[in-house]
């Protein structure tokens, strides 16, 4: 590499690696020009790189996760694969959180994702510090507000996108009370430094299936909470997404009990009521779904709907329960 930027080697060494410097020669030279479109953008936004998405081909089975219920996710690790490629050498992570979608970092296709872009401009980027890690705000080649990103000290193997999501999210919840925007990070993964190694989550994509028009029939009673359920699939926001599936549960127990007492009848007690036998309920196989709600609803239901203090738990992320701003 034949340049010099005003960063320590190890992040620029895996920079380079992870692409954020574009593509290099086979003498190791990068473009100029995607080099100093990194140190205003954080990323690239190159049209001179081709978009990159995670091969079908990754979307590997693994025994006892067929069939994964609709929001289920794989992780995936890509580095170079050469001898550098070593994550447990690691000892900075970057994590970058954007609002518009960044084709060259594998966006996820099954993401909900605005049509255009935040209704915010940025004309440079602004850095500050949280609890010893450098937070970046940065526009993107438009000059919209379009990513921002945490470098810290990498300490084991941690989810270290939920920890620089916890850190960011005080600064979050002042740009959009600031701005009035909402903006939705619609794509993030992490990169360790100095390998390069890029780690994201990606939703499990479900098998295509075939809609036939003579399958549809409505059922009055249920709309409501079949609207909900609509609802907890097409938002990106964990919260809204619980509550969403929350409330369809309720409200098809409220319909039962109607029915029950139209028509005289005690509430039956139906065994398909139960938790599906799939390693993604572990712990869980087998109960009823009255029971789980039973726990959910102190362990968190309450605590995600209510004003901090009324209903604390600390095993809730901090960005599902924003309680503070800068």
């Amino acid at each position: 590499m034949n340049f010099l930027v005003n960063e320590p080697e190890v992040v620029v060494v895996g920079k380079a690696r992870s692409g954020l410097f574009g593509y290099s020669s086979k003498s190791g030279d990068f473009d100029q020009e995607l080099i100093e479109d990194q140190r205003k953008y954080g990323t690239q936004w190159s049209k001179k790189l081709k978009p990159r998405y995670t091969p079908e081909s990754l979307d590997v089975e693994v025994e006892g996760w067929e069939n994964a219920p609709i929001g289920t996710f794989s992780e995936y690790r890509i580095g170079i694969g050469d001898e550098g490629d070593r994550p447990d050498k690691d000892v900075l992570w970057l994590a970058q959180y954007y609002f518009v979608p960044n084709h060259f970092y594998f966006p996820d296709r099954q993401m909900l994702a605005p049509i255009g872009k935040p209704l915010v401009s940025l004309d440079e980027p602004f850095f500050c510090n949280i609890n010893n890690h450098e937070i970046g705000v940065y526009p993107d080649s438009a000059g919209h507000l379009a990513m921002i990103s945490v470098l810290g000290k990498k300490d084991g193997d941690k989810d270290y996108l939920a920890s620089g999501l916890n850190l960011i999210t005080p600064l979050l919840n002042q740009i959009s009370f600031q701005t009035d925007q909402v903006l939705p990070i619609v794509q993030k993964h992490w990169i360790g430094l100095p390998s390069g190694t890029i780690q994201y989550q990606k939703l499990v994509e479900p098998g295509r299936i075939k809609l036939s028009p003579r399958d549809f029939t409505e059922h009055e009673p249920l709309t409501h909470a079949l609207s909900l359920y609509r609802t907890g699939l097409n938002c990106n926001d964990p919260a809204y997404s619980f509550f969403s599936f929350w409330r369809a549960a309720e409200s098809v127990d409220i319909e039962k009990a109607k029915w029950c007492r139209r028509n005289n009848l005690s509430v039956p007690k139906l065994t398909e009521e139960k938790i599906p036998d799939h390693k993604v309920f572990a712990g869980r196989v087998g109960m009823k779904f009255t029971k789980v709600m039973d726990e959910m609803r102190a362990k968190y239901r309450n605590s995600i709907a209510h004003v901090p203090g009324a209903y604390e738990n600390p095993e809730i992320p901090l960005f599902f329960i924003p309680t503070q701003v800068l």
